[in-house]
């Protein structure tokens, strides 16, 4: 699993035209599922993203994590992130999973995170009052303010290693 993780101060929703789901102060998180994902995938990166440390302190230095202060999250599925472009102009999507096996990971996730944001949250002292998504298999637009800009990519990948 891919996670491109995006810092904003607000950022919307649409799915099939209409007004779909809101977050303010927090992050957007454009998640991929390649086609060998698993539940642990999703384990290990939701852990990952909570625990990380992207937020500007009151000294704005990047050091504290979404659960440290309340924040809100987005999670917007994304196929495109496992696009191979190497071998032509087209991008192929065949390290992408298939939406058998994507929506049920994605929809795992989602429960996990969620889950764990208020455990992680409540040790630190802190809410995420609210875990926003994206329309599964939707045609969406995302409207955000980015903050910093602060962007961070973490693949699971990397962290199996």
């Amino acid at each position: 699993m891919k996670a491109v993780i995006q810092i904003v101060q607000d950022c919307s929703l649409i799915a099939d035209g209409e007004q779909y789901s809101s977050i303010k102060n927090g992050m957007l998180i454009l998640l991929g599922i390649k086609s060998d994902d698993t539940p642990e995938n999703a384990q290990l990166l939701a852990d990952r993203i909570l625990k990380t440390r992207i937020f500007p302190d009151e000294n704005d230095r990047i050091n504290l994590a979404v659960t440290t202060e309340e924040r809100e999250i987005m999670v917007v599925s994304n196929f495109t992130l496992y696009a191979d472009c190497t071998k032509s102009r087209r991008p192929d999507f065949f390290r992408s999973a298939k939406s058998d096996v994507a929506k049920p990971l994605y929809e795992y996730f989602l429960k996990y995170i969620s889950l764990k944001a208020k455990e992680y949250g409540s040790a630190e002292g802190a809410t995420i009052p609210k875990i926003a998504n994206g329309k599964f298999g939707a045609d969406m637009k995302i409207s955000f303010t980015a903050d910093g800009p602060i962007t961070v990519i973490i693949d699971t990948d990397e962290l199996i290693k």
